[in-house]
């Protein structure tokens, strides 16, 4: 199984994983995905908007779009 396939069943077992967002998320920043990323990176910020983590990868990704 891909990390990506892995990311995405975790979700699908727990969408309010705000952690899981965010590593599925720097999966897809990696992979050249800005636009996915900054939507990954949202969704963990809504469920967590304090993660710093998240609010730096928002900020990546949104400079890679």
């Amino acid at each position: 199984m891909s990390a990506r396939k892995a990311f995405q069943a975790s979700l699908s077992l727990d969408p309010q994983d705000p952690s899981t967002y965010q590593n599925l998320a720097l999966l897809e920043l990696d992979s050249g995905n800005a636009s996915m990323a900054a939507h990954l990176f949202t969704e963990a910020l809504t469920l967590d908007p304090a993660s710093e983590g998240a609010r730096q990868g928002l900020a990546r990704a949104r400079g890679a779009i």
